[in-house]
């Protein structure tokens, strides 16, 4: 599907794309629209479902109503000029057209992988992200048709580790993870030890009354 809209001004075009949970209305090209104001009314399968009031940004993002066929309209205007602009029509199917099945994360002898299921009938491309706690401790930096990272234990510290993978098709981008994995390397299992090893000599029993 393309996402933009060409018609009349080449100034002026508007895109609609579909970002995890987010549906995404841009402003692109925006040669002599200075000090314009922009209005974004989206539609989920022909219905409005949202319109917007005037202002000075140029990008609008609300969360989408799951699959369907959405698109966005822009109108602006300046002190000498108004107009509007619809995106093409996108459709965002089913989860599992894109994704057959959540991705897994394990220990493989001495790299932790990541393995994806996709359908291979479409034309989609992947960038897989190695979260520690939440936070990206590696990716990978461009789209690819790859579906499956692996990273060396060496390099990781201890912690407890998610696969966030991000499927692309066209204008469309939706986002799995896996289940959690703790990894414990040399440092974070002799500091439990030496924890547990501290806990229990502080133990005293409970007292049992007779």
């Amino acid at each position: 599907h393309g996402r933009f809209c060409m018609e009349g001004n080449q100034n002026f075009m508007v895109s609609c794309e579909i970002d995890g949970s987010y549906l995404v209305g841009k402003v692109i090209n925006k040669f002599n629209l200075e000090n314009s104001t922009y209005l974004f009314t989206f539609y989920k399968d022909g219905i409005q479902i949202l319109r917007s009031d005037w202002g000075e940004d140029d990008k609008l993002q609300i969360e989408h109503m799951g699959p369907g066929l959405y698109q966005v309209k822009v109108d602006y205007k300046s002190h000498t000029k108004e107009d509007f602009k619809k995106s093409e029509i996108i459709e965002l199917k089913d989860f599992d057209y894109y994704v057959n099945q959540h991705p897994s994360l394990f220990i493989d002898g001495e790299n932790i992988t990541s393995t994806l299921s996709i359908n291979k009938d479409a034309n989609l491309k992947t960038q897989c992200y190695l979260l520690r706690y939440g936070t990206v401790n590696n990716r990978t930096t461009s789209w690819t048709t790859l579906v499956e990272n692996i990273w060396p234990v060496i390099d990781l510290e201890g912690g407890v580790y998610v696969a966030q993978w991000f499927i692309k098709d066209g204008p469309i981008k939706v986002i799995t993870f896996s289940e959690p994995l703790l990894y414990m390397n040399p440092e974070l299992k002799s500091s439990l030890i030496q924890d547990i090893k501290q806990q229990s000599s502080e133990y005293t029993p409970p007292r049992i009354l007779n």
